[in-house]
């Protein structure tokens, strides 16, 4: 264990980053994996797992080698994020949102089978992102990582949005703790038809003048921003299930089923502004969206009252759409950060494009690095910027979240992160993306989530 600035790491021994933060009675973990604690190897078969648990797995109706493998390593993903939490003095029944990254579609089903096995009733919100197998080690099927509340912090409560039904059963909509809201990630599906909108005449009054807003579009582009709207008025209807405003929004995070470029020629992210006020966001597309045919797919983190929400940085010069960082009580956000230049308006593409005082230098002298170590440079500092504004350092991050198109960047972002960090990382996860910026070259982003004392 390590202390930080109130922040107390978790090790593991299967991972050779921490494995959680601990910090004002939260918990956050990096990627928790299916290695086996004890040999350190990635767990490959039914037979690997203890006697009863590998019993419960086999009792299936169907059981083929692979189906096995999957059960397998999801049983002993969750088993090792519930010793995690364990040492966290937290337990699954605290867990307020999962996400889970599955390589191979196909293998959604039986990963979720297991999850709904391990977490029972208490289910958390809960992410599922499609890698496409892109950026993971051989024979890695899956891997998670969560948000919990400490057990003395009470019971966290599960909300279900009545006009939503049985979308995403038997899974929540949203879950509430720690004055908190964190919904499950909303497909854009009209659950009244049971489909995604193909125009703006498959959307309700409201949603449709909101598409209306943005003027002539094209057949592909209207239908991305039909779906947007769609994503956008199940959010609202869990927040409205939850109690909270929508004013009380802190982050959007949306995944794209169409490339950052054709993203900015079509996204309603300013025009959401009129529901949510100032926001952080984060947003670029996976290999697969999970709803068939869907090209949006969304979550959103509250405060439940209105007064918790802090915003002490102006917006976005480039966009508008979006400021650096915000706080919910002691949580703070920051949006994704690309390695763009908003003052200069151009990719970091190398140490020369480095502001001065961030120069990369080893006994007074520049050293060469390659171009993903460069712009994970530029990213963090910015990032530690909008920190800053907040009253937060580096001490007080609690988890990194990078998203990188080739997942070979990953040991230079890693480098880079220490040089920051030090020799301890906050918990980290990398996942894998199609595409990590609107500059085709850009290839990451990084998002950071800090925890603040003395807030309320």
């Amino acid at each position: 264990m390590q202390h930080r600035g109130g922040v107390r790491r978790i090790g593991w021994p299967a991972a050779l980053l921490p494995a959680a933060s601990v910090a004002g009675g939260w918990i956050h973990t990096g990627s928790i994996t299916p290695h086996c604690p004890r040999t350190r190897a990635l767990v490959a078969d039914l037979r690997e797992l203890p006697a009863q648990a590998a019993s419960t797995l086999s009792r299936t109706p169907f059981q083929d080698i692979a189906a096995g493998a999957v059960r397998a390593q999801a049983w002993r993903t969750i088993e090792n994020l519930r010793r995690v939490l364990e040492e966290a003095q937290s337990d699954l029944a605290h867990v307020v949102r999962l996400r889970v990254c599955i390589g191979d579609p196909r293998d959604e089903s039986f990963v979720l089978e297991v999850i709904v096995r391990e977490f029972g009733n208490a289910l958390p919100a809960l992410e599922i992102v499609h890698c496409g197998g892109q950026g993971l080690v051989p024979g890695l099927k899956l891997f998670v990582d969560a948000i919990a509340v400490a057990c003395d912090a009470g019971a966290p409560r599960r909300v279900h949005a009545a006009p939503l039904g049985e979308l995403l059963a038997p899974f929540p909509h949203a879950v509430i703790a720690g004055g908190l809201v964190f919904t499950s990630t909303l497909p854009p599906v009209d659950v009244a038809s049971g489909r995604c909108p193909d125009t703006r005449l498959d959307l309700g009054d409201e949603l449709r003048s909101l598409v209306r807003d943005l003027g002539r579009l094209t057949a592909r582009t209207e239908r991305f921003v039909c779906h947007q709207a769609q994503m956008l008025g199940n959010l609202l209807a869990v927040l409205e299930a939850a109690g909270t405003a929508p004013a009380n929004v802190l982050h959007l995070h949306y995944w794209s089923g169409v490339s950052m470029h054709e993203m900015a020629a079509g996204t309603l992210t300013r025009l959401m502004d009129r529901y949510f006020g100032p926001i952080t966001i984060t947003s670029f597309p996976p290999a697969v969206l999970r709803a068939a045919g869907g090209l949006a797919e969304g979550s959103v983190v509250a405060t439940v009252a209105a007064a918790d929400k802090v915003v002490k940085l102006p917006r976005d010069p480039m966009t508008g759409a979006y400021v650096p960082a915000v706080q919910g009580r002691q949580m703070v956000l920051t949006a994704g950060e690309v390695p763009i230049d908003r003052a200069a308006r151009k990719l970091i593409a190398c140490a020369a494009d480095l502001p001065p005082h961030w120069a990369v230098a080893s006994m007074g002298r520049p050293v060469q690095h390659d171009a993903a170590f460069v712009k994970a440079t530029y990213i963090l500092q910015s990032l530690c910027e909008s920190l800053a504004g907040h009253g937060a350092g580096l001490p007080q991050v609690v988890r990194q979240n990078v998203y990188l198109a080739d997942a070979s960047d990953s040991v230079s972002i890693e480098l880079a992160a220490r040089r920051l960090f030090g020799e301890r990382l906050p918990p980290t996860c990398f996942i894998p993306v199609a595409g990590a910026s609107p500059h085709e070259a850009g290839g990451m982003e990084i998002e950071l989530i800090a925890m603040v004392q003395g807030a309320q």
